[in-house]
Formats: C-alpha cells, sequence, structure tokens
C-alpha cells in the first residue's frame, strides 16, 4: 500500500502529458492588453463618465468621446491607430463595461458607418473622413433599407443619379448615431426593387441638411438616434463625388463591413455583461467568502460565466480572423452577430432569478449594469446591422464551404488570446471565398482529442463532446444543399435554423481551439473543465442532451464555480483575459 501514491502521482502526470500533448499552442510571441484599453479603462472612471440610467445621455460623457476614442477607428495608415480589430475592440470594452448604450451609439456606429470608407472609398473620401474622425468628429448611419417593414416611414432613402449631382428624397427610421454628427453615411435605394445592387452608399455631410430634418421614429429599446443623421429629403443634391465604391454596390458592401461593427457590438456588450454577472455575483453571494448557498443561483451564475467565455471565445477569433484571414473572417463574424445576443438574452432571464426581471427595468430597481443591459439588448437583436444581415452572409458562404474542397486547419494564432498578429487590410475583408475555417478547426479539434476518451475524467468528457459538434457540422453540411434549393417560406425557414445552428457551432470549434492554444499560463483556462461546461450548454441550445458537465457540482460546473467566486475577491473581470478592470 505504500506504494500506491507514487503510482497515482505517475498516472496523473501521464495523464497531464497526454492533455498537454493535445494543445496546439500558436506559434510566435504574445503580447499584452493595448495600452489604449488601460488608458480608456481610467478615462471611463464613474467620477469621470457618469452612468446612464434611465436612457437619457449625460451631458458629461459625451467629451469623453472625442479625439481619443475616434482615432481608434482611423487605420494607422491614415493618421489613427487603427491596426487591428482585436485591439480595437479592447480598448472598447472598458467604455462597454461602463455604459453600453454610449459605447454602442457613439463609437461603434461610427465605425461601422467608417469601415464601408475605409475598403472601397476613394484616397480622397479616406483622407477627409479620417481628418474629421481625428478631430474628434463622429459617424452617423443609415443602413440599406431592403423588403417591407411596418413602421410610420415606408421606402426608405431614395436618390435618383442627375447630370452633376444624386438627387435624395425620403427618410428612414433606421438611421443611428449620435447627436452631432457630421457626418452620415447613407445607403440610399437606387433601384427599384429586392435586386442585388439596389443601393448605391454615399458619404454625406449633414452639418447643414437643406430642408427640415424630422425627428427619427424611435421603436422601444432602441438607443437614441440624432436628429440630423437622416433628414427628410426632398430633392436635395448630393455630389457625384459622395458615392462609396461603385454604383449598386452598397447590398454587397454591406455584407462585407456591417457585420464587422455587429461584431465589435457583440465582444463589447459580452463585456457588459461580465458587469451584470459580478453584480449577481455579489447579490448571490451577499459579500461573504465561497459560492452562493442557493444551489439554483451557483448553477445560473457558473452557466452564464461560460456562456459569456464562449462568446468571448467567438468573438475573439472573428476579431482575429480579420488579420490572419481577412477574405474568410465574414463568415465567423456573422456567425458571431448571430449567435452572441441571443446567448446574453438569455442569459439576463436565468440571472432574473437572481437580480429581479428582466422586464421594464426602472431606475432603482435593478443594479445599474443590469438594467442598461437589458434595454440595450433588443437594440442589438435588431440593429442596422443585425441579425438578418448576419444570416444573409451565413448561408450562402455556408452553402460553398459545404459543397467545396476540404479546408486546411487555420493557423493556432486565430484562438489565441494575446498572439501577435499582422494588422488587417481591411480592403480584403470578406472579399471572396467560402472557406469555413471554424469548421476546419472544429475537425482538426475532435480529432485530436478522439484519442483521450482513454484518460477518463473531464478530458474524455470534453472529447464526447467535441465529435457531438463534429457530428452536428456534417449534419449541417448534408443539408445545406437542399435546404439552398428549397422554394418559398419552408425554404426560407430551413435555411435561417441551420445558419443559427451553424453559429452554435462556430461557438464550440472557438471553444476548443481557444483551449488547446492555452501555454499554462492560465491554470483555469488551461484546464477543461471551463470548455466542457460551456459545450455543454452550446449542445443544450440546439437540442441535444448534454449530461455530464452541468450535474456533478465537484466536476466542470464546481470548477467554473470556485473560479467565478475567486475573481469575485480578486476583482479580476469576468471575460476571457480575466484582467483587473480598473487601475488604482
Amino acid at each position: 500500500m505504500g506504494d500506491l501514491p507514487p503510482v497515482l502521482d505517475a498516472r496523473r502526470d501521464a495523464a497531464d502529458g497526454a492533455v498537454a500533448a493535445l494543445r496546439r499552442p500558436p506559434s510566435g510571441p504574445s503580447c499584452g492588453p493595448p495600452r489604449t484599453a488601460r488608458a480608456q479603462e481610467r478615462a471611463t472612471s464613474p467620477d469621470r463618465l457618469p452612468a446612464d440610467t434611465d436612457g437619457t445621455r449625460p451631458p458629461a460623457g459625451e467629451p469623453l468621446l472625442g479625439k481619443d476614442v475616434t482615432a481608434e477607428f482611423v487605420p494607422a495608415e491614415e493618421g489613427g491607430r487603427l491596426v487591428r480589430h482585436d485591439l480595437l475592440a479592447a480598448a472598447l470594452r472598458p467604455l462597454f463595461r461602463h455604459d453600453a448604450g454610449l459605447a454602442l451609439v457613439h463609437a461603434v456606429t461610427s465605425l461601422s458607418a467608417a469601415s464601408a470608407v475605409w475598403t472601397a472609398g476613394t484616397p480622397g473620401q479616406r483622407r477627409r473622413l479620417a481628418d474629421r474622425l481625428l478631430d474628434g468628429g463622429r459617424l452617423a448611419l443609415v443602413p440599406p433599407e431592403t423588403g417591407r417593414r411596418n413602421t410610420p416611414w415606408q421606402g426608405g432613402v431614395r436618390a435618383r443619379r442627375s447630370a452633376r449631382a444624386y438627387v435624395l428624397n425620403g427618410g428612414t427610421d433606421l438611421a443611428v448615431g449620435p447627436a452631432g454628427a457630421g457626418s452620415c453615411l447613407v445607403y440610399a435605394r437606387t433601384a427599384q426593387g429586392d435586386v442585388p445592387h439596389s443601393h448605391t452608399a454615399l458619404l454625406l455631410d449633414t452639418g447643414h441638411p437643406s430642408g427640415p430634418a424630422r425627428p427619427p421614429y424611435r421603436a422601444a429599446g432602441r438607443p437614441r438616434t440624432t436628429p440630423h443623421a437622416a433628414p427628410w429629403a426632398k430633392d436635395r443634391p448630393v455630389p457625384l463625388d459622395a458615392r462609396v465604391g461603385e454604383e449598386g454596390d452598397g447590398v454587397p458592401l454591406a455584407l462585407r463591413t456591417l457585420p464587422f461593427g455587429r461584431l465589435l457590438v457583440c465582444d463589447g456588450l459580452t463585456a457588459a455583461a461580465g458587469t451584470v454577472l459580478g453584480e449577481a455575483v455579489r447579490t448571490a453571494t451577499q459579500n461573504r467568502a465561497g459560492p452562493p448557498r442557493n444551489e439554483h443561483h451557483a448553477r445560473a451564475l457558473a452557466g452564464f460565466f461560460a456562456d459569456l467565455l464562449a462568446c468571448a471565445a467567438l468573438t475573439g477569433a472573428a476579431l482575429r480572423a480579420t488579420s490572419l484571414l481577412p477574405r474568410q473572417a465574414a463568415l465567423p463574424a456573422a456567425a458571431a452577430g448571430c449567435l452572441v445576443p441571443e446567448v446574453l438574452r438569455d442569459g439576463l432571464e436565468d440571472l432574473s432569478t437572481v437580480l429581479g426581471p428582466v422586464d421594464h427595468p426602472r431606475p432603482g430597481s435593478a443594479p445599474a449594469g443590469y438594467a442598461r443591459l437589458s434595454r440595450l439588448l433588443p437594440a442589438a437583436l435588431a440593429g442596422p446591422d443585425g441579425l438578418a444581415l448576419c444570416r444573409a452572409v451565413v448561408i450562402p458562404w455556408l452553402s460553398g464551404a459545404a459543397t467545396g474542397p476540404a479546408v486546411p486547419e487555420p493557423d493556432g494564432r486565430l484562438f489565441a488570446v494575446r498572439a501577435k498578429l499582422p494588422p488587417a487590410d481591411l480592403r480584403q475583408l470578406g472579399a471572396g471565398g467560402g472557406d469555413d475555417v471554424l469548421g476546419a478547426a472544429l475537425e482538426a479539434s475532435a480529432g485530436r482529442l478522439d484519442g483521450a476518451r482513454r484518460l477518463g475524467g473531464t478530458v474524455a468528457l470534453l472529447a464526447e463532446l467535441a465529435q457531438a459538434f463534429l457530428t452536428e457540422l456534417r449534419l449541417l453540411r448534408e443539408r445545406l444543399p437542399r435546404a439552398t434549393a428549397a422554394p418559398g417560406p419552408a425554404g426560407e425557414h430551413a435555411r435561417r435554423v441551420l445558419g443559427d445552428r451553424y453559429a452554435v457551432t462556430a461557438a464550440a470549434a472557438a471553444v476548443l481551439g481557444t483551449w488547446e492554444s492555452q501555454d499554462g499560463g492560465d491554470p483555469f483556462l488551461a484546464d477543461p473543465s471551463w470548455a466542457a461546461l460551456a459545450l455543454s450548454r452550446l449542445l443544450v441550445r440546439i437540442g441535444r442532451p448534454a449530461a455530464g458537465a452541468q450535474a456533478d457540482p465537484s466536476g466542470p460546473l464546481g470548477a467554473v464555480l470556485a473560479e467565478l467566486t475567486a475573481r469575485r475577491h480578486t476583482g479580476r473581470s469576468y471575460d476571457i483575459d480575466g484582467l483587473v478592470p480598473r487601475e488604482g
């Protein structure tokens, strides 16, 4: 009996070595959080940026979002600081954690609009827009309006080309942007019907709109927009050189650029949800050491934490894809846009058992971050770069990937949180190709894990979950050709369902890739527990049972809950970086 512990130690060491061998650490050096993110944490401290608790915009907040933030949206070659989308997201997370509404309307809207100019604009357009943003200016956005909607305004903004100008007429309730925005990117209709080349992008100077400006219709839950973002135009001339890209290329340009704005929104809202999770942990533990005594509360908190890590893994991979695989980056970006808001919405409903109801929050009735996020999520789900647009990207790209040749496994840096990456080439974003890089990553990860079932424990469970998602991916690829060819509402419904299921599978691939990319520097992320719990919850989202990870309090659920409690007491953020939110 005396030699039993060494034997067990040897088996444990062998298992640990086998688990480590499963990982595929990224090549090249890593980097820490950007200095801009740390500076932004200080800039968004409560004494400098009052919080929005009731839907009104604090007058002291907007000036702090001037040159220091808008320079983040300007490419480095134009004098700004935009080099990589993942670094931009890191710089925006502090603002989202403090006031997601301010970030959503004032920051991401400007970037969503500017991306079209960086992608397809002329050198002169790029230079003029860069000068305006570097001087603290902001952009509003009017996305392409297709189909029929039951709203007070129908038809959207229309443009008719004359010999010397485009002549604008009409208006829209879809305009978003900060009050006082000096410029607006308008996707105006230049052809009748829902045809591929129905819209043209126009970059307008809104400083002195001709004719009366009508305040936009504001749907319940939507962020406030500027009254000058989309003036009700009547025979308003716009110079021909305001056109961004070719005439009729507005919708393809929107499909290339707007999903990346939504991707930044999803990444930022995940950070904002971490603030909500912190509020819920404090409420459930009542400021005492240890996990919550209420078992249901403990499961809800640990489950939402795993959901946030899965969301961060997916958005992080999609953001890094803009640097590593710009031509294939639109598919993971759109997948994140489909899934993340839904996960966050469901998670808030779960947290309502801890914090109170989410419906119709009143000032003082719930913690501030919880009230703000529950109010903003409907806007994130139905915004101008919303769910329908992301689905419009996912289905065609995924259909091409299903029928195309085998795709090689992507660079391991795609999943490494702090990998050093090349600059993003914004002109190449979503420009072509149908490769499903996350599907290829899932196949490779599941293959490496397949031999790990003999190890038992959480790693064997992770291997089983990986195989379940690989089976799901293969079924999706088999069903896509039939769904793509099916006519009418039934075919549309089938494509929508398959697209949403693919988004869940893409998140699973990102979770596995992120776990595999760990070098052991973060013991929690190197442990398979968080990945197993995250995958089990994702599997439930597509209606498949995932027993094991969510049941045993001594297994993955217990490990995730212990990390959650530790972060509560050390002040670390509830995201995949696990950073201390503020200095000092």
